[in-house]
């Protein structure tokens, strides 16, 4: 993708993504936003795991430099564990799903912890507010899902240290400046140089939205 093909492809994401959560505050008169990231454990954890719970040695063969950072999983289960989490959100299959309102995601590929997402959740903040709890549930449905192959990372963990006075990750009313949200938002369209690699993992869409 050209530099000036990559501005237009993420100007016109961001352009959607902002358009998406004002439409969630024409809605709804405050939203919750909770920020999770997931993914999968490294060739190394996976062997270290195994050795240490089983005293199995059959994947040694993971630590080999050479394999991208999750070589033991197959598209096929990456691509079913993503689109099974995908249908959790979309049918909310769980309790603390009820007053989820809406969703984004975003996927990318790192050269040392393979691919892995940035998903945001935005919840009816008149209902609920404890941003770290939902995260935290969101992270134990994904470990479940993945049968314990995946990891996550609660983005509400230390938020004061973490984002300061930029803090997005809480109950926000419709009059409220959002310019913290925005720019957390933004972040998701970014494109990112492995993008052919997360395309391909992904089976070719790496942002997406609830409708």
């Amino acid at each position: 993708m050209s530099s000036q093909n990559r501005y237009t492809y993420n100007l016109r994401n961001q352009v959607s993504i902002i358009h998406f959560v004002d439409a969630l505050f024409d809605k709804h008169a405050k939203l919750l936003p909770v920020r999770v990231d997931l993914g999968y454990k490294t060739n190394e954890r996976i062997t270290i795991d195994n050795q240490n719970s089983y005293n199995d040695n059959k994947f040694n063969y993971l630590l080999n430099p050479d394999l991208p950072p999750h070589a033991y999983l197959s598209q096929e289960v990456i691509l079913h564990n993503w689109n099974e989490l995908l249908n959790r959100l979309r049918w909310n299959k769980r309790e603390f799903l009820k007053e989820l309102v809406g969703y984004v995601w975003k996927i990318e590929y790192g050269n040392d912890k393979g691919i892995h997402y940035h998903l945001v959740l935005f919840f009816n903040g008149n209902k609920v507010q404890k941003d770290y709890y939902y995260a935290e549930k969101l992270g134990a449905l994904w470990l479940e899902l993945t049968k314990g192959l995946g990891v996550y990372f609660n983005c509400s963990s230390d938020k004061t240290r973490r984002y300061g006075d930029n803090n997005a990750l809480k109950v926000i009313h419709r009059i409220d400046d959002k310019a913290n949200l925005y720019q957390m938002m933004n972040y998701l369209t970014k494109v990112d140089d492995n993008e052919d690699i997360a395309r391909a993992l992904s089976g070719g869409r790496l942002l997406g939205k609830s409708y």
